[in-house]
């Protein structure tokens, strides 16, 4: 067993047969500097058994946040598991996962993705930005998903999407009629007819993930909204689909979630919700009135 060799196996598999993303690869190369040196001497399953623990306790000890623990757990729990698909070991090594304290989660009110639609933008960055938010609120895409979206990929008559998903899966996404006007409106504007991406910078490249942060704070800022991130519209569109009673597997679908739990978690009350129930039944919020 030479754990270094099967690791470099594990990555091209990654790599050229299931085609991860570049930002896939990097995260499990990173997870490995935690742990690969400790793993590697290992020279049969008993030995991986306790150096893997050996590895999960030495993430335990780094000055990291618990969040930033599980980033570098997720790549060891991974490489294990295929090492058991690929026979050379027998049994699972099971690799627990860091309990960190769950947040709710952060959307905007409506009253705020409506200054941020209506914003008579006058540069390029704004329009771009503008019809991207549209599109974020409108599918709940992620940043990497609408960066890459091409021309061909979307259906003005039909009115939807062909994205590309984590894992370079395609799932199809509708969307509406009002965000079409968006689109439609920055790609006449502002995109040469012969340029394939559809945010795409002057030299027909997909726009970076920084700058695309660094325009949504600007945009963002115009409208007076102090905090927001990328993955924040996103949750936005889940929370408002919820919210509204839409279906949760048809959400699931169009998030491209593979497991429904994870879908699930915009079940749990938003910041918004909760502050509203608060108002219905708190005693100040009532005016001091006695409830039963």
């Amino acid at each position: 067993m030479n754990i270094e060799t099967q690791f470099e196996r594990f990555m091209r598999e990654k790599e050229y047969l299931l085609d991860r993303s570049a930002k896939t690869l990097t995260y499990l190369r990173t997870g490995a500097k935690h742990f690969l040196p400790i793993i590697a001497p290992a020279k049969n399953e008993g030995e991986l058994r306790g150096l893997a623990q050996d590895a999960f306790h030495h993430v335990l000890e780094l000055g990291v946040s618990g969040r930033s623990k599980n980033t570098y757990l997720g790549p060891l729990r991974t490489f294990l598991n295929w090492l058991v698909e690929q026979e050379v070991i027998a049994r699972v090594i099971k690799i627990k996962k860091v309990k960190v304290e769950k947040k709710l989660r952060v959307t905007l009110t409506p009253e705020q993705f409506e200054r941020l639609l209506s914003y008579k933008a006058k540069r390029r960055c704004h329009r771009r930005m503008q019809a991207a938010v549209a599109l974020m609120l409108d599918t709940g895409l992620r940043s990497s998903e609408w960066r890459n979206l091409k021309r061909q990929d979307v259906d003005f008559e039909r009115l939807h999407l062909k994205v590309y998903g984590k894992g370079a899966i395609e799932r199809l996404v509708p969307f509406s009629p009002e965000c079409k006007k968006f689109l439609m409106r920055w790609l006449i504007l502002d995109v040469p007819d012969h340029f394939q991406y559809v945010f795409c910078t002057r030299d027909d490249k997909p726009i970076s993930d920084r700058n695309a942060l660094h325009d949504i704070v600007l945009l963002a800022a115009r409208c007076c909204i102090w905090k927001i991130n990328l993955h924040m519209l996103r949750h936005t569109f889940a929370t408002s689909w919820i919210r509204n009673g839409g279906n949760v597997e048809i959400l699931r679908r169009i998030l491209g979630h593979t497991d429904i739990r994870t879908t699930m978690i915009y079940m749990s009350n938003s910041v918004e919700d909760i502050k509203a129930v608060q108002s219905r039944f708190s005693p100040v919020a009532l005016g001091g009135k006695r409830t039963a």
